[in-house]
């Protein structure tokens, strides 16, 4: 009788499936089996039947503050309260980012902090797109919406919220809806270190907060075509 084990999917060719088993390294090719695709041998472990795609994302640090003087107010409101909070010092306020379940902890300790005993509902920068409203996507249009607290039945609308009780995530329908709004900012630039092909990244300040500068130079002896410095 088989153990009960996990199994990661590692790598592929055209001819197999490369996954390692938690049995450790005295099983199989030192804890990796290489499946044959097309072979009845696929349905061993259920392991098809039982997947979970795990999705990364960057993870930025972010300032959540509310919108109104946490006054409730429509999803347009909202918007543009935190718009007219950008400075020359802080910019980039928009309605809340939640890009990782590391910020959703955040956020619903905040929620919870501030309003005691209370289960409201707050906008977020969460919005449905396509048919259906099925597609997720962020405010920023840039955040890639890999990570989703979903109700079970929380998709379906346009406009994005969460609840307060359990941090999770509700749309709705209508833009008219009034209660209060979360914002946020991002407190520190992408890491753009290795993004540069044949190319050195240096910054001028460590912690990449707003007001860094960054400067690309070649490394191949060629030239940089475009900006140079970056901020």
């Amino acid at each position: 009788v088989a153990k009960p084990h996990a199994m990661l999917f590692v790598g592929y060719t055209k001819t197999i499936l490369r996954v390692i088993a938690s049995y450790g390294p005295n099983f199989g090719d030192n804890g990796y089996v290489n499946y044959l695709r097309g072979q009845p041998t696929l349905t061993n472990c259920k392991f098809f039947s039982n997947a979970y795609a795990l999705l990364a994302t960057y993870r930025r640090e972010l300032q959540y503050k509310y919108c109104n003087n946490r006054k409730p107010g429509t999803r347009q409101q909202c918007r543009e309260s935190y718009l007219g909070m950008n400075t020359a010092t802080q910019t980039g306020w928009d309605l809340a980012v939640i890009p990782t379940r590391y910020h959703n902890d955040i956020v619903t300790r905040l929620l919870n902090t501030d309003f005691p005993g209370k289960q409201n509902v707050f906008w977020i920068g969460l919005g449905g797109e396509g048919e259906g409203f099925t597609k997720m996507t962020w405010v920023d249009g840039f955040t890639p919406a890999h990570y989703l607290n979903m109700t079970k039945d929380g998709i379906g609308r346009r406009y994005g919220l969460i609840q307060q009780k359990d941090g999770q995530w509700i749309t709705k329908g209508s833009g008219t809806f009034v209660t209060r709004g979360l914002c946020s900012r991002a407190i520190n630039c992408w890491n753009i270190e290795n993004a540069v092909k044949n190319g050195r990244v240096t910054f001028n300040n460590p912690s990449l907060s707003e007001g860094t500068i960054a400067t690309v130079e070649c490394t191949n002896g060629g030239k940089v075509v475009g900006v140079s410095r970056l901020n």
